[in-house]
């Protein structure tokens, strides 16, 4: 049995019961677009989740309290990520190789290992950042 999460709405906070911005419900009852939206992007996010639990339980990963990844965007701007997982390099090898065979979920026999390939991403990742915080300023330079 499937356990599906949900999402509750405090009808009585601030931003919500403002009465701007995108409506969640429909007038006459049931999800707007939006909150379907909404949840669509929440599902996918703990699919990923549940996904990951799985791919780390398989290669012998877990929290890592060595690995974590300081990052600075400039000189007013950084992030400090912690809570990262390791992976068990010798059992990765020997899953890849398809021994024993059984060690090899599906998603790693057919190549795609999101975690070590998302690292690729990390440099394009940080000059993005970068650049939306210079649009931010500018931004707010405009409005002062």
């Amino acid at each position: 049995m499937r356990v599906e999460p949900v999402i509750h709405v405090d009808l009585d906070h601030p931003r919500v019961a403002g009465g701007q911005g995108e409506l969640i419900f429909m007038a006459h009852g049931g999800n707007s677009p939006y909150l379907e939206h909404i949840i669509n992007v929440l599902r996918g996010i703990n699919d990923g989740v549940q996904a990951g639990k799985a791919m780390f339980a398989a290669l012998g990963a877990g929290p890592d309290p060595a690995a974590h990844l300081d990052v600075r965007f400039d000189d007013n701007h950084a992030v400090n990520l912690t809570g990262l997982h390791g992976i068990d390099r010798e059992r990765l090898g020997r899953a890849g190789r398809g021994r024993p065979a059984r060690a090899a979920p599906r998603w790693l026999a057919g190549g795609r290992l999101p975690v070590l390939a998302s690292l690729h991403n990390m440099r394009r990742l940080i000059a993005e950042k970068q650049r939306r915080l210079r649009e931010q300023e500018g931004e707010q330079g405009k409005a002062a």
